[in-house]
């Protein structure tokens, strides 16, 4: 045994002498940043081979550098890190699998998920963009893959939780940091606002449903935080959220999180006074003009913008509704299979689907009507089934007998439900961070949403604060 060791140990040192030679031959030929990459990837490799939640992890908390890192590859062929280290932790789960077996992979999702992963196939025969469809099914896979691991592992819940709420708090605070005090102007009855806040994404309005969809789970910190620091921190998290949700001026967000944080304050008790301070508060800032942010949100871009929610008179608003008309056109025209997944952009054209400047709609602005156009019927029934299981699930975590299982499923159902009505509005689904998040959130809904015996985790204290969760 101690031989084994000794040569394992050998093996190790010439291995790693090796790849240091390797890379500084490397950094010599091309810079410091290609050797830099390919040993940040080669540890992923080993974390996602050894531990392959924690590459999932590791996914989560590189969202905020969707903007602001370099990408692997050029173009089309282009990998943002949450996407690169998701692959890769996907693979790991394939082969820890595979070598190690693990627990069921039942769940009222899975079948609905296999759906609507086949849904992705006619597209591969007839859309316009093969290579879209290819990209979409390829990555969509290897969520489901991640969703399986984390439905059959026996722990990681907690991690899972606390990183989902990391990483948008930090989303978050890179947006206040990166807008933060910047002359927003409304305009066109406030259809329009000038220098909206981005921060890890490529538009305000998937930043604005990515931040409203995880405020709920923030949230929970703040309620049902352990410890004093654990809901300080969680209060600070949701503050900072706030602020950068106000500064997307992204109206479909506003009302996902209202929606949210009312059913919340409606059937969790404990959060009944928070929810109603937080809408007394909100009421108070925006019909007496208080400014709690002064030096970092315009308070009269806010208003105006929050005004011209119910306004179908602004610019912005005929074009969406235009949009809307046309968008059933392509729906018929393609029956049943859609057009292909991440095609819908090539033919808005041909249906006068285009937005200001004459460019084409990358979507309906609608998650039904998206799906619909590129998936088509099985890809529509797919999701109506998946929504029906989450609610099924979410359910059953109201019932759960541990008050700490609610609190966590009323999060989740909350965070549903602001997806779903920014989904009326948007479809953010075609960024692949934002949908491995919802995909993550669907893992936890089905994990919490299941009955099983205690464990270790269970009853040992979360990581970061959140109540324990079954495992």
């Amino acid at each position: 045994m101690r031989e084994r060791a000794s040569a394992a140990a050998v093996v190790s040192v010439l291995a790693g002498g090796l790849l240091a030679g390797a890379l500084t031959v490397l950094g010599a030929e091309t810079g410091p940043l290609v050797p830099l990459v390919l040993l940040a990837a080669a540890g992923v490799v080993l974390l996602a081979l050894l531990w392959p939640l924690g590459a999932v992890y590791l996914a989560v908390l590189c969202i905020p550098l969707e903007s602001v890192s370099a990408r692997f590859g050029q173009g089309a062929f282009g990998l943002s890190p949450t996407e690169g280290i998701a692959l890769i932790a996907a693979g790991g789960c394939v082969l820890h699998r595979l070598c190690r077996g693990g627990g069921s992979f039942r769940s009222p999702l899975t079948v609905p998920f296999v759906l609507l992963l086949v849904a992705h196939v006619p597209g591969l025969f007839f859309a316009s963009d093969r290579f879209a469809v290819v990209k979409e099914l390829v990555m969509w896979s290897a969520f489901f893959i991640l969703f399986l691991a984390i439905v059959a592992a026996p722990g990681g819940t907690q991690r899972l939780a606390a990183a989902l709420a990391a990483s948008g708090a930090i989303v978050a605070a890179v947006a206040v940091v990166k807008t933060g005090g910047k002359a927003q102007f409304a305009s066109d009855l406030g259809g329009f606002v000038s220098d909206r806040a981005t921060g890890s994404f490529a538009a305000p309005t998937l930043l604005g449903v990515f931040i409203a969809m995880l405020i709920p789970l923030q949230l929970v910190y703040v309620v049902r935080g352990p410890r004093a620091w654990h809901r300080a921190l969680g209060l600070v998290a949701v503050a900072v959220s706030l602020l950068a949700l106000a500064l997307t001026e992204t109206r479909s967000a506003f009302l996902a999180i209202s929606v949210a944080v009312a059913w919340m304050t409606l059937v969790w008790r404990p959060f009944r006074r928070f929810g109603i301070a937080a809408a007394v508060l909100a009421a108070v800032v925006l019909f007496t003009g208080l400014n709690p942010a002064p030096g970092v949100v315009n308070m009269a871009t806010l208003r105006d913008r929050v005004a011209s929610v119910s306004s179908t008179e602004t610019y912005t608003a005929q074009l969406r509704l235009a949009l809307w008309r046309e968008t059933p056109r392509m729906i018929e025209d393609n029956l049943p299979w859609g057009v292909g997944a991440d095609n819908f952009v090539d033919r808005a054209p041909q249906y006068g689907a285009v937005g200001p400047g004459g460019l084409p709609y990358t979507h309906a602005h609608d998650v039904p009507l998206t799906v619909a156009a590129e998936l088509g019927l099985p890809g529509l029934a797919s999701l109506v089934w998946i929504v029906l299981a989450l609610a099924g699930l979410l359910v059953r975590a109201f019932k759960a007998p541990d008050e700490r299982t609610r609190a966590l499923g009323v999060a989740l159902s909350a965070s549903f439900l602001a997806i779903g009505v920014d989904g009326i509005f948007d479809y953010a689904f075609s960024d692949n961070a934002f949908f491995l998040t919802v995909i993550l959130f669907a893992a936890l809904a089905a994990r919490v949403g299941r009955p099983e015996p205690a464990t270790a985790e269970n009853r040992a204290p979360a990581a970061l604060g959140m109540d324990p969760m079954p495992a």
